[in-house]
């Protein structure tokens, strides 16, 4: 398998993530995300990928717990190097996403859902082994149009490992 070749992969990940808002981080602990992405353009300069991504994050005090489920396409600059089926696939990506929060076991009268815009940004590496892919990646997510609570902000930082399969 020689650079340049192009594959589709999907892979499932599971993480942290936190809030790198003050008020946010007053209020939730740093919690677990998980994702499914759908890729092109594996062992080529020039990827892009599609997928779900969800998080969960404990309250602090109470039981006033943030869910967060949306999907999110970005474009991966990468730097393969493949060889008689091994792969190392440093990238960087940048994209657009969308957002639903929910907020489990908010009392009555309390605004207890949302929908933000993010924009996820990052840097990770992809390991492939024949058609095994390993996947590890940094996250950060800025936001945009959120209005759960006043001056509460939702941009968020995010690490992921990945397994997978090439196709």
């Amino acid at each position: 398998m020689r650079t340049g070749f192009t594959r589709a992969m999907v892979v499932a990940a599971v993480g942290v993530n936190g809030s790198t808002d003050s008020t946010a981080t007053s209020l939730w602990n740093t919690g677990a995300t998980w994702d499914a992405r759908l890729g092109v353009g594996d062992r080529s300069y020039l990827g892009a990928e599609v997928g779900y991504v969800g998080s969960l994050h404990t309250a602090k005090a109470g039981s006033l717990d943030l869910l967060g489920n949306g999907a999110e396409a970005v474009v991966r600059l990468q730097v393969p190097y493949a060889t008689e089926g091994w792969l190392v696939e440093p990238f960087a990506f940048g994209g657009i996403g969308w957002s639903y929060l929910s907020l489990r076991n908010a009392p009555a009268g309390v605004k207890d859902t949302d929908n933000i815009g993010d924009v996820p940004f990052g840097a990770g590496v992809t390991l492939g082994a024949g058609r095994l892919l390993l996947d590890a990646r940094f996250t950060y997510r800025a936001t945009f149009n959120e209005d759960l609570a006043p001056g509460l902000k939702m941009r968020s930082w995010a690490v992921t490992g990945a397994i997978g399969v090439q196709f």
